[in-house]
């Protein structure tokens, strides 16, 4: 789109040249038809000082308004009428300082080509400034330029408007030509201009309720009435009525007119944006492409965006159909709204498909206005929005909402799967729980059964043995041969071997059936341990190991809750087991209070435990692999048994042990307060 929708104001410059030039030609040529002289000798005149002083001031207002770059309609013709006034001040100045009549008569007449520029450039400045200029300019720019021209021509070239070198007179501020015969027409066509353009801003002035626009008005209605004024006063009345001591004003007071402009202009603001100029800045500055078309569809202009978007610039495109923009079906659907006669209003349209200059298809959204005159249709507007972005973007929403959807539908027969699988393994769970439970509570019962077995078994048994052992140590104080004595000592080994595994049954029986023992507060030297060490010496009788005790001082006064019996069943069966294991060296028997704690040691320096077999020392029935490879005899029981003990007594034993160096067994019981006396 063009930067400028008014190309009459681009020629403006080259009007006024042609204007001048005819201007000053038609002088030249009134000058050669009288076959005059033109003497151009000058002298200086103070009354030219004025005419100068105007000349410089419209001048330095040319410079400053072109500096500010104040490019609107309105500033260009101001600086136009600028221009004019400048060459009315330069032919007045140089008309009074001229020496001769003929040199005074051909500035006056250069001077008033600027006097026929200023009524109708002032008239258009007025009709750019109100709006008006769309209206207006077609017809006024050719009517008021070629008037000018005219007018010009005929103030050079006749004595119609001036009268001639023979009728100049002389006075103080320099030569005056009288009035010719159709002046004050002259007069009245200039007024006319002026009329015109005071009544357009008047309305404009009644039309708008902005302070700032009022007070506008009011600078241009008192800008431009006082050299109306001044030219009627000093240029047409006082010369009509023979008053010749005042000098013309006019150009001193349009000078001072300008800067009362200017002064607006900075104070105010005066200079309103070009409606078209503006519309085209914000053409060009939209995101959205911009077609207008004719009628017929062929396109009259485009913006920056459009241009873009379609790849050709506007010089290529214009008087182009439209339709060869889109696709058939896109442009069905835009020709089908644009011809419904219920849709006059804007109306966007999406799915459109634009081609560009490379063929290139590109996703667009239109938006289409026609535009009427007194219900005739003058334009149709397309606006096109770029939404390949957004196309892909939900094209790609899309996919993924297609690939959700899907993932959906797996996760829901995933879960029914699941959900099925669960239902499976909870059936499962629930069958073997109860297969288990059902197991458990017969190993319970098994187990239940077998104690109350064993412990019947071992009640059943005692008394025999009993009778058996008494018989035995009767049998062996009689005469017998030793033989017979041989014999009889294996029996009683035998019997005391199994009094000794019926009452370890009898206690783990009592033990796992929880019944309860006869536990007292007892002295742990005296009770528990003496006891203990009596036994350790009588199995280390016939034993290769060599028995060491080691009492402790700290024994002495500790006191521990236990049942005696078991205590010293347990720690008997770690001193049969240590001289068991023990063919040579010895066995330590070891014994110390501290913390509250009563800790027994059982050392021996025998064969040692491998450390596989260390887990399963205290299980029930277990017999290590070295017991089965040297023929140990035991029945698994003894640790089983002590552990039981130990930690009925809320103990504890450990086991240190090291193949062919020996093993350590620690014993570690809780000490309580001694009993009051």
């Amino acid at each position: 789109m063009q930067k400028d929708s008014s190309p009459k104001a681009d020629i403006l410059i080259p009007l006024f040249l042609v204007v001048a030039s005819v201007g000053i030609f038609a002088g030249l040529a009134n000058a050669i038809a009288h076959k005059l002289h033109v003497d151009f000798e000058t002298q200086f005149n103070p009354y030219a000082v004025i005419s100068f002083v105007s000349l410089a001031i419209d001048a330095f207002l040319v410079y400053i308004v072109i500096r500010g770059a104040h490019y609107t309609s309105e500033s260009r013709w101001f600086l136009l009428f600028l221009g004019g006034a400048m060459i009315l001040a330069l032919g007045e100045g140089m008309q009074r300082i001229s020496v001769y009549p003929s040199g005074a008569l051909f500035w006056q007449e250069f001077g008033w080509i600027g006097m026929a520029l200023l009524p109708p450039v002032f008239y258009l400045f007025i009709a750019a400034y109100t709006g008006q200029q769309k209206k207006q300019v077609n017809w006024t720019i050719a009517l008021c330029l070629i008037g000018a021209i005219l007018l010009t021509f005929a103030i050079g070239a006749t004595h119609l408007a001036f009268q001639g070198v023979d009728q100049i007179q002389h006075r103080p501020w320099g030569y005056f030509t009288n009035p010719g015969p159709v002046f004050m027409f002259t007069a009245i066509w200039f007024e006319v201009f002026y009329l015109a353009a005071i009544i357009m801003i008047v309305r404009f002035y009644r039309s708008t309720a902005n302070k700032l626009l009022r007070q506008q008005v009011l600078i241009y209605c008192s800008a431009f009435l006082l050299p109306c004024i001044a030219v009627l006063i000093t240029n047409v009345l006082l010369p009509q009525a023979k008053i010749t001591a005042i000098p013309p004003l006019t150009v001193l007071v349009g000078a001072f007119s300008g800067i009362q402009v200017y002064y607006g202009m900075r104070r105010f603001r005066l200079f309103k944006i070009n409606p078209e100029v503006l519309s085209s800045k914000i053409l060009d500055t939209m995101n959205e492409a911009v077609v207008i078309t004719r009628p017929t569809m062929e396109i009259e202009s485009i913006n920056r965006r459009a241009e873009q978007l379609l790849g050709v610039g506007s010089s290529d495109l214009v008087h182009h159909h439209i339709e060869a923009s889109f696709t058939d079906d896109s442009w069905k659907k835009i020709h089908k709204q644009l011809t419904d006669p219920a849709e006059k209003s804007t109306v966007s349209i999406g799915d459109i498909v634009l081609l560009n200059s490379a063929g290139k298809q590109v996703d667009v959204q239109v938006a289409t206005s026609q535009l009427y005159d007194e219900d005739k249709l003058v334009a149709n507007i397309f606006a096109i929005s770029d939404i390949t972005d957004l196309t892909t973007s939900y094209r790609d929403l899309e996919d993924s909402n297609l690939k959700i959807q899907q993932q959906n539908e797996d996760l829901k027969r995933l879960e029914t799967a699941l959900r099925e699988e669960k239902a499976n393994v909870e059936h499962t769970v629930d069958v073997r729980t109860k297969e288990l439970r059902e197991a458990q509570e017969q190993l319970l019962e098994m187990d239940s059964l077998k104690t109350e077995f064993i412990s019947l078994t071992s009640h059943n048994l005692r008394t025999p043995l009993t009778t058996i052992q008494g018989f035995s140590y009767m049998l062996k104080s009689s005469g017998l041969s030793d033989k017979q004595q041989e014999m009889l000592q294996k029996l009683n080994a035998s019997t005391d071997r199994l009094k000794e595994l019926v009452e370890s049954l009898l206690t783990i029986s009592t033990i796992n059936a929880g019944e309860q023992t006869e536990w007292e507060s007892v002295e742990a030297n005296t009770v528990l341990l003496t006891p203990v060490v009596e036994d350790a010496k009588e199995i280390a009788k016939d034993k290769p190991a060599q028995l060491v005790v080691d009492i402790d001082s700290s024994v002495n006064g500790a006191f521990v809750q236990a049942n005696p019996k078991h205590i010293h069943a347990a720690l008997r069966g770690l001193l049969d087991n240590a001289f068991k294991f023990t063919k040579s060296g010895s066995v330590t028997l070891q014994a110390a209070a501290s913390d509250n704690k009563l800790v027994i040691t059982v050392t021996d320096t025998g064969v040692g435990i491998a450390p596989a077999e260390i887990s399963k020392l205290f299980t029930r029935f277990h017999r290590g692999t070295d017991t089965l490879q040297y023929s140990y005899e035991g029945q698994g029981i003894g640790l089983y048994l002590a552990k039981l003990i130990i930690d009925k007594h809320r103990g504890d034993i450990a086991v240190e042990s090291k193949l062919d160096k020996g093993t350590t067994f620690t014993v570690t019981l809780p000490c309580v307060v001694p009993p009051a006396a």
